[in-house]
This record gives C-alpha cells, sequence and structure tokens, in this order.
C-alpha cells in the first residue's frame, strides 16, 4: 500500500484519507448541529452527496448502488430527487459556473460546442446559464463566439440558490488546494493561508474592497504575463473573510 511520510510519520495513503475526510466532515457537522439534524439525517444527505460526485462520473444506477452498498431502489430515489428543486443550484447555478470554467480553459467557443460539451443538459438549461453569465458580465457574447469577460466578474450571489451555488464552488476550489497542497504536496501551485485580526465592520468592509480590487488586478495581470505562453494552467483563488462567532453568539 502507498505510504506518505510527514515529518517522522510515515501513514497508508487509505489512513490519511481518513485523517482528511473527517477534518473535511467537521465543517458539515458544525452546520448539522447549529440546525439540530438527527445523525440519520445527515447519513442520508452524505449518501445524496455521494450519489452526486458518482452521477458526474456517468456511473450508472447500478454501479452506484453497489459502491454505496445500497438497494437499486434507494438509488432510483436518489436518481429522482436530483431533479428536485433541492438540487437546483448544482443543476442551474452549477452549471453557469462549469460553463464559465470552461470557457477560461478553452478561451472562446460557439454555442454549438458550449452544447456539445455539455450534451446531457438540457439546452433551454444552457441558454439560461449563458444569460445570467451575460447578465453578471462574467462572459460576453462577440460574433457569435462567447468568451470570458475581460472584467473578470463572478456570480452575483443574492438569491438562495445562487448562493449555495457560490457556497459549492468555493468549496470545490478548497478540496482542489488541499489534494495538490496536502496530497501532492504541491507548494508551487498551490496555496493557503489564515490571518486573525482584530477590527471593526467599517475597516473590514474598506479592507475587502481593497484585497478584492487588488487580488483583481493580480489576475489579470497574471494572465497578461503569460499570454503568448503555452506551459500554462487554470488556476482557482477563493477567498473568505468573516467575523468569528462563538457559541454564545447564536
Amino acid at each position: 500500500m502507498n505510504k506518505i511520510s510527514h515529518k517522522k510519520k510515515s501513514v497508508s495513503f487509505l489512513e490519511f484519507g481518513y485523517r482528511l475526510v473527517f477534518s473535511a466532515l467537521k465543517l458539515a457537522i458544525k452546520l448539522a448541529l447549529q440546525f439540530e439534524m438527527s445523525i440519520k439525517k445527515i447519513h442520508e444527505l452524505t449518501e445524496m452527496a455521494y450519489f452526486e460526485e458518482l452521477r458526474k462520473q456517468n456511473k450508472t444506477l447500478k454501479e452506484i448502488a453497489d459502491i454505496l452498498q445500497i438497494t437499486p431502489r434507494t438509488a432510483a430515489n436518489y436518481h429522482n430527487k436530483f431533479k428536485s428543486d433541492f438540487f437546483v443550484p448544482e443543476n442551474i447555478d452549477g452549471l453557469a459556473y462549469r460553463i464559465e470554467t470552461a470557457l477560461y480553459e478553452k478561451k472562446k467557443l460557439p454555442l454549438s460546442d458550449i452544447e456539445q460539451l455539455f450534451h446531457e443538459e438540457e439546452p433551454q438549461a444552457v441558454s439560461s446559464a449563458l444569460k445570467k453569465l451575460i447578465k453578471n458580465e462574467c462572459i460576453e457574447l462577440e460574433l457569435g463566439m462567447y468568451k470570458r469577460s475581460q472584467k473578470h466578474n463572478i456570480l452575483l450571489q443574492d438569491e438562495f440558490d445562487s448562493k449555495i451555488a457560490g457556497f459549492n464552488n468555493q468549496i470545490n476550489t478548497i478540496y482542489e488546494t488541499v489534494w495538490n497542497r496536502i496530497v501532492n504536496n504541491d507548494k508551487e501551485n498551490s496555496m493557503a493561508r489564515t490571518f486573525k485580526f482584530e477590527s471593526n465592520t467599517t475597516q473590514v468592509k474598506i479592507m475587502n474592497s481593497a484585497v478584492i480590487e487588488f487580488l483583481r488586478d493580480a489576475v489579470i495581470t497574471s494572465e497578461k504575463n503569460v499570454l503568448q505562453q503555452n506551459d500554462t494552467h487554470t488556476y482557482e483563488l477563493t477567498i473568505a473573510v468573516t467575523k468569528t462567532q462563538t457559541m454564545q453568539d447564536f
């Protein structure tokens, strides 16, 4: 079995995975406690999340049932739930994010190529996602070609479904960072930092605006500097600033 060395310790790859997943689950458990969810409901949501990821890998219902060790009937029930309003953030706003990511990688694409890339989606869903991206100036339509916006805007997160989709996107970036930095030990292409400090609402609002402006300019400059180079990769950068809360705050 593969071994991973950390300082003087050596653990199996599987045990290493257990530790990472355990740490990742702490976020879900903290949220579940705030909503007073039962362990039974958490187990159901875990299976649904597992089902969703396997579905994205184009696994059949039988394969999913075998992997999750559930009955085919339960797998079919999850499949039906996937079409419900519960999964709107994944099916609508999630699609917009995936289209945006594809345009970052491909630079420009006609509608026909986008529909081919997301052939498993309904054409109307693809059209709605494109309209939303254009409305928020995340992408542009020029001479029949969709391309990323030079403004580097991101989807506005005003509605509940959009906020959930944005949360999903941020979690995905964190997952990529964890895998690259902790598992692959790739410190050149991934980084993570946390700062704790004392401030107030007025100063934090000023800081947030300055940080976003700086990061936007840094991203644009980074892309311009490698415009004519071939050894480029797609990177994701996420940021989170919040007032920390203790149990007494709830």
